[in-house]
């Protein structure tokens, strides 16, 4: 898989980011608290993690399977 593919794989996904992120409901509370979400900001990090490996392993020719 090249560079090219992921990028067009990746630029649909950013629109649809953008617009979940246009929809969403901003708060306007200034006494509440601005936190991090741990949970998903760890599911987002193994997601990119997993997808940039596989990138390189099928780049390289070592991913074969069903799946590959």
């Amino acid at each position: 898989m090249s560079w090219r593919a992921l990028f067009w794989l990746n630029a649909p996904l950013a629109a649809l980011g953008a617009l979940c992120a246009s929809r969403t409901v901003e708060n306007r509370d200034r006494g509440a608290a601005r936190t991090v979400g741990w949970a998903g900001l760890c599911n987002a990090t193994a997601a990119l993690a997993a997808l940039a490996s596989l990138s390189i392993l099928v780049d390289r020719g070592i991913g074969h399977g069903p799946f590959l």
